[in-house]
C-alpha cells in the first residue's frame, strides 16, 4: 500500500511540474515562452551538458606525438624514404595511424609496394601501438601512389580485421581476436 501512495505521490508530482509553454504577461497576443520546472527534465539537460563537455576534453586531447616522432625516425632510417609524415588520428573509441611516405628518385614500383608491406607490418606488430587501423601512402618519384587499397585491401585504410587476416595476432598482444 505504502509503494503505491508513493508512486502515486511521484506521478502526481511530476504532472504538476511538466514544463508548459505560457503566455507571458497572460495576454493574448504574447510571445509564448517554455517554461521548464520538471526536475526530471532539467537533471537530463545538466547530465546531457556534462557528458557533452566530458566528450569534447575526450575529443581535444592531443595525439601521442612523441609515439609518431619515434615511428617516423625508424622509417627515416631506410634508405628508400626521402620524407616521412605519421599522424596517430584519435576519435571516441578508435585509432587511426596515418603514414605518408615519399621514396628517393631510383625506387621502383615493386620496392615501393614492398616498402607499404613492411610499413603495414611493422605498425601492426609495434608494441606501443597495439591493433589500429593504418592508412599508407607511399608516393613514388614517378608520381604512382600506393596505398593499403594497391596492397589488396578492402580500401585505403587497413583495418584490424584485415590486418590479422593477413599477418595473424600482433606482437604487442598475442591473444587479440577481431
Amino acid at each position: 500500500m505504502k509503494a503505491k501512495r508513493q508512486l502515486r505521490e511521484a506521478l502526481q508530482y511530476m504532472t504538476r511540474y511538466l514544463p508548459v509553454n505560457k503566455r507571458y504577461d497572460q495576454q493574448k497576443n504574447s510571445v509564448i515562452l517554455p517554461q521548464l520546472s520538471n526536475p526530471l527534465v532539467l537533471g537530463t539537460i545538466g547530465l546531457g551538458a556534462t557528458a557533452t563537455t566530458a566528450l569534447y576534453h575526450m575529443l581535444r586531447r592531443r595525439p601521442n606525438t612523441q609515439l609518431a616522432a619515434t615511428f617516423e625516425a625508424a622509417l627515416l632510417k631506410s634508405e628508400l624514404v626521402e620524407k616521412a609524415c605519421v599522424r596517430i588520428q584519435e576519435s571516441m573509441a578508435a585509432r587511426r595511424l596515418h603514414v605518408q611516405l615519399q621514396t628517393e628518385t631510383g625506387v621502383s614500383d615493386e620496392q615501393a609496394i614492398q616498402l607499404a608491406k613492411e610499413v603495414l607490418e611493422l605498425s601492426w606488430n609495434a608494441p606501443k601501438l597495439g591493433p589500429l587501423a593504418v592508412m599508407v601512402e607511399v608516393l613514388t618519384a614517378q608520381g604512382t601512389m600506393i596505398t593499403s587499397k594497391t596492397l589488396g585491401f578492402e580500401s585505403e585504410v587497413a583495418y584490424p580485421h584485415e590486418m590479422y587476416e593477413r599477418f595473424g595476432a600482433p606482437a604487442s598482444d598475442p591473444n587479440w581476436l577481431p
